[in-house]
């Protein structure tokens, strides 16, 4: 045989197993290669997307992941690039563990036609937002760790209907005052905090720096805005914004449950009778900056007490009768404030 012929012979073979293992060699994930994620819809405050299957199998579900970027931007940083936002991460649980999933998107079976649009309030995403959305595969139960498609998307603005942040960020962890568009109830702003992810929650006062800090925060809010806030009446007349303390679980029993999810550590008891607080007990270990009767000569501790049903706590941004800004108060669920405190750690 001609060398020239062995040699042809040999390139030819070559070309075969390299286009053999292109199709067969990609991992669990199958053999169709996913498309970049597509907006198909992104305005009036609604988002659709889609993608391509992952693979040729109809019992992979898919789960859409969101993880809000536009927190960065607060203090005039710049916001990191999809590149720079997954580097170093090469696995799907070093990325989700402090992504939160998209609620009404997962389990999906459809990927190019993911139910139609979705209203972005009801995601809890926030408009003039940007998020990187992560779609992962799975097949009973296994991850299809070869798909991985994520995008950077702007949710597109509605005119006044964004939230404003205002950021410390001393010790390394997130102080931030949320100040939304449309005010809003204790437990939507529980919910909405958790969904900012990096395990964001209403905030836990456990200490008195962290309090200087959650005042720091608050310090960063222009007067002129605070003026035109909310006045609560069953709260003295004063304006506020949502902490993470409530006694709704049982009455007098006071406990951070910054995320709304039923798991929570003791804050302290109180004791009262006809909306007079008579005694408060301070938990072993934790802090309290309840108001203190700023009318008073001598001040003495006034809240939380009780009036007519109160079981969720506000940091006050006015003073009342019987307390001043920064201190707490016990206020009604069914007051809609104009924001809250969130925190959260060094991953948000």
């Amino acid at each position: 045989m001609k060398k020239q012929n062995l040699f042809f012979i040999i390139v030819g073979a070559l070309m075969v197993i390299t286009a053999f293992l292109a199709v067969n060699c990609q991992g669990a994930g199958g053999t169709d290669t996913p498309a970049a994620i597509t907006e198909t819809s992104n305005a009036n405050g609604e988002i659709k997307l889609s993608w391509s299957e992952f693979d040729s199998d109809d019992t992979t579900e898919y789960t859409v992941y969101a993880y809000n970027l536009s927190v960065r931007t607060a203090t005039g940083s710049t916001a990191p690039t999809l590149t720079e936002f997954l580097e170093g991460k090469t696995a799907v649980t070093q990325i989700t563990s402090f992504m939160t999933p998209v609620a009404d998107w997962s389990g999906l079976t459809e990927p190019n036609t993911p139910d139609s649009a979705k209203s972005v309030s009801s995601l809890n995403l926030y408009t003039g937002t940007k998020y990187v959305f992560l779609v992962v595969g799975t097949r009973s139960g296994t991850v299809l760790t070869d798909t991985i498609v994520a995008k950077v998307i702007d949710i597109a603005s509605n005119t006044g209907s964004d939230p404003k942040y205002y950021i410390n960020s001393a010790s390394g962890t997130f102080h931030v005052a949320v100040i939304e568009a449309e005010n809003i109830l204790w437990i939507n702003a529980a919910t909405k905090a958790k969904a900012q992810g990096g395990g964001a929650k209403l905030v836990e006062i456990e200490n008195a720096t962290e309090q200087s800090n959650v005042e720091a925060a608050i310090g960063e809010i222009p007067s002129a805005d605070i003026t035109g806030f909310t006045v609560v009446a069953d709260g003295g007349g004063a304006r506020y914004l949502w902490i993470g303390a409530t006694d709704k679980a049982a009455e007098g029993t006071w406990v951070w449950d910054g995320d709304n999810d039923g798991t929570s550590s003791p804050l302290g008891t109180a004791v009262t009778t006809s909306n007079v607080l008579q005694t408060w007990t301070t938990a072993s270990l934790a802090y309290e900056n309840w108001g203190e009767g700023a009318t008073s000569t001598t001040p003495y501790q006034a809240e939380p007490d009780d009036y007519n049903n109160q079981d969720y706590a506000a940091i006050a941004l006015t003073k009342w009768p019987t307390g001043v800004p920064y201190q707490w108060n016990d206020i009604a669920g069914t007051n809609a404030l104009n924001g809250y405190i969130l925190e959260a750690g060094k991953d948000w």
